[in-house]
């Protein structure tokens, strides 16, 4: 009698004696409310698009992957607050809002990750990422007529550089279907001159899953 050769593996997509490590970022994005938020917690829910976040599943990775951490970013992603063109006669001391606010959030809260229910780690927001602390410019045009001017203000969480972020030593292992969540916490909620911000957190690191 002829035996039948199995031949399925070769239309497995999946290897499961091998893995591959990609590289990638999980970011979320929550809103912070003015003079009330004094907690928010990141990738807790699945976003609704991939301008508030990618995280496949609430709180935790799918099955077959692991995620290493190795920077974390924390911004003001706010058209109300990071730019905020102002509009002819506009009094001067305004200005100054898009840092004021920055200053506010990044100099007086911390953030922390929990994987089940153990911190690891914790950080002054004004050090995510690596410390550049506020930066910002002013923009100034003058208008046709005597005292009228037009400004955009700009503030950033460090300078924008792609090479400007806060790296774990060592990194981080997020294990598969295993709860996790970043939390940013402040001790009195942040009073903010243009209104209710935008924040988010970027994880920047490494996703092991098997090799396809």
């Amino acid at each position: 009698m002829n035996q039948v050769q199995d031949n399925r593996g070769r239309y497995a997509t999946k290897d499961p004696a091998d893995i591959e490590k990609i590289s990638w970022m999980y970011w979320d994005r929550q809103t912070l409310t003015s003079a009330s938020t004094t907690v928010l917690n990141f990738f807790q829910a699945v976003p609704a698009n991939k301008l508030l976040g990618n995280i496949p599943l609430a709180g935790q990775l799918p099955s077959d992957q692991d995620f290493e951490i190795h920077n974390i970013r924390f911004d003001l992603v706010s058209d109300a607050g990071v730019f905020s063109p102002e509009a002819e006669n506009t009094d001067p001391s305004t200005l100054g809002d898009a840092l004021h606010d920055l200053e506010q959030v990044i100099m007086n809260g911390f953030l922390t990750i929990r994987i089940q229910n153990k911190d690891y780690g914790e950080w002054p927001l004004k050090t995510l990422p690596c410390g550049g602390g506020p930066w910002g410019a002013v923009a100034l045009a003058s208008g046709a007529t005597a005292g009228d001017f037009g400004a955009l203000t700009l503030a950033r969480n460090g300078v924008p550089d792609a090479r400007n972020v806060y790296v774990l030593r060592p990194p981080l292992m997020i294990p598969a279907q295993t709860n996790f969540l970043v939390r940013a916490e402040w001790p009195t909620a942040p009073t903010l001159r243009g209104g209710n911000q935008a924040v988010e957190v970027q994880l920047d690191g490494i996703v092991y899953r098997p090799k396809q």
